[in-house]
């Protein structure tokens, strides 16, 4: 694609292994949760679910539609951010893309939200990835989210993305936490049913 324009399972009563070795915390660790980004779902939620992700990464794409699902099946009681772990490479535009999503939430969450549905939905789709013409489809202003980008505005929040991943020990995206413990891949497809007691659990 040419880019134009730029554990304890016994604790929610679910049936897998969430992973704990990688969840850390402690005076001065970096939160799971960045603190100044955009919510899915219900935002007073005593559940929450994180993703690193890379546009670039084929499996993070796929992943989407099975998160959105999930969180349309369960309205109440779970929060969900996205945070980015983009590929460095000469090659790899996620960096890029990363920081105009960031970007878009300056016009607002749902600006945010319309932006990175929008792009994730664009990157599946073969050919020429026109960001400008994309962003007016989505009704996002492209003339300050470029601005924005080429400022550098979202580097910092990069950075502690990438800092919160190393220190959680992330091998690769996408990688899912669920109330600070990692959800195996291959219990997406359960998602929905983990949400739903993990809620109960929580109340």
């Amino acid at each position: 694609m040419v880019v134009a324009g730029a554990g304890v399972l016994s604790a929610i009563g679910v049936g897998v292994g969430l992973a704990v070795a990688t969840t850390r915390s402690g005076e001065g660790s970096p939160a799971l949760v960045a603190p100044d980004r955009s919510l899915r779902g219900d935002p007073q939620g005593k559940v929450t679910l994180v993703e690193f992700m890379d546009f670039q990464c084929p499996h993070c794409r796929t992943a989407v539609p099975l998160v959105k699902r999930a969180l349309d099946a369960v309205p109440k009681g779970v929060r969900f951010q996205v945070r980015f772990l983009p590929v460095v490479a000469p090659i790899s535009q996620g960096k890029a893309l990363a920081s105009l999503a960031l970007c878009a939430r300056a016009q607002g969450d749902d600006a945010y939200w319309r932006f990175y549905d929008g792009l994730i939905e664009a990157l599946e789709q073969p050919g020429r990835l026109d960001l400008p013409e994309l962003a007016a489809r989505l009704g996002v202003a492209w003339a300050p989210l470029q601005a924005c980008h080429e400022r550098g505005d979202a580097n910092r929040a990069l950075e502690a993305d990438t800092a919160a991943a190393r220190f959680y020990g992330l091998r690769g995206t996408p990688t899912f936490f669920l109330n600070g413990l990692e959800l195996p891949l291959s219990e997406l497809s359960n998602l929905a049913t983990i949400l739903r007691q993990a809620v109960a659990a929580a109340q």
